[in-house]
Parts: C-alpha cells; structure tokens; sequence
C-alpha cells in the first residue's frame, strides 16, 4: 500500500509547494497508463497554463506601468507648453505673431489629445496604436520645437544649425510618425 500510493505523496509534495506560491514545480512523471500518470500528466498540463497566464498578466501589467508612465511625461511636456502660450499671449503677443502662437496652441493640444487616445486604446487593447507614416518636414519640426521652447523658457536661446555647416534648407521631407518623431523632437530639446 505504502508503495501504490508513493507517487500520491509525490504530487502531495508538489501541490504543497505550488500552494506556496512556486509555480515552476511539476508533479514527477509516472506512466501515463497508470491513473497516477493521467493525473500527473494533466496536473502538469494545468500548472503550465497557469504559470503562462501569470507570467502574461506580469508583462501586461509591466507594460502599463511603463506606458501610463512615459505617458505621463509626454502629457506634461504639451500641457507645459500651452500654458507657456497662455502665458505669452496674455503678456501681449505682437500681432504678427498672434497666428503662430494659436496654431502652437493648437498643434499641442492635438498632440495632447493623441497621447491621451493612446492611453484609451491602451486600457481597451492592452497594446499601442500602430505607427501613421506620413510625408513629415523635419525643418518644420524643428523650428516649432524651438519656437515651443521660447515660450516655455524664453531665456534659453536654441539654434537649428546643419551638421556640414553649410546653410539649413527651407524643408527636408521625410516619411514617419509625425507624432511620435514630435514627441521625440520635444523631449530633446526640453532635456
């Protein structure tokens, strides 16, 4: 008896362990002809899934602490800058200028608003959205960068300069996420 009933003490053993929170340990093979077997065999079959459930919930969870976080960056970097806006139009913007700052204002809230769809798309799918490639001109981007940290610390002085020295041209176009190369344009400058 003590004999038949020796790989019941096994999985006994097992269980004990996998109660405690250990997830790795499996119920030692028997042959599967034998009830013990089947049992064993569908044990493991069962913790295996488990462990892959946990270890799919970790990586999930991992994922939205590190997004909810970036997040959290990229959203104080546009709400940053439309105060600054706020700011410098109520301090008085030459009139030349008035168009420019409300299109800031507007570009930063759009992007603010994109950041925050994320966040949604997120929460609903568990993963983020796909990249929009675009014609993009990074010339452009770059002086709204610069003219975005003007009105965030208009002390710092930022030049958009060539890497040959030679004279910047008007607009180079590329293809990419201009929100996503926009928020990187943004974290460069404002670090």
């Amino acid at each position: 008896v003590r004999r038949a009933l020796s790989p019941l003490r096994g999985i006994e053993t097992t269980a004990g362990e996998i109660a405690a929170g250990d997830l790795t340990q499996r119920v030692p093979f028997a042959p599967p002809s034998t009830e013990v077997g089947s049992l064993s065999k569908s044990l493991n079959s069962m913790l295996s899934q488990l462990e892959q459930s946990f270890a799919a919930r970790e990586e999930s969870e991992r994922k939205i602490r590190r997004f909810v976080s970036d997040a959290s960056h990229e959203l104080r970097t546009p709400l940053a800058a439309i105060s600054g806006y706020c700011e410098y139009s109520m301090g008085g913007v030459p009139s030349e200028r008035t168009g420019e700052v409300m299109g800031r204002i507007r570009s930063e809230s759009t992007r603010m608003s994109s950041l925050v769809e994320d966040l949604l798309t997120l929460a609903r799918l568990d993963e983020g959205r796909p990249l929009e490639i675009v014609d993009v001109d990074v010339i452009a981007m770059l002086r709204n960068a610069r003219f975005d940290l003007s009105a965030l610390d208009p002390t710092r002085q930022v030049e958009i300069e060539s890497f040959d020295s030679q004279e910047l041209p008007q607009s180079v176009w590329i293809q990419a996420d201009r929100d996503r190369l926009q928020q990187v344009l943004t974290n460069i400058i404002g670090n």
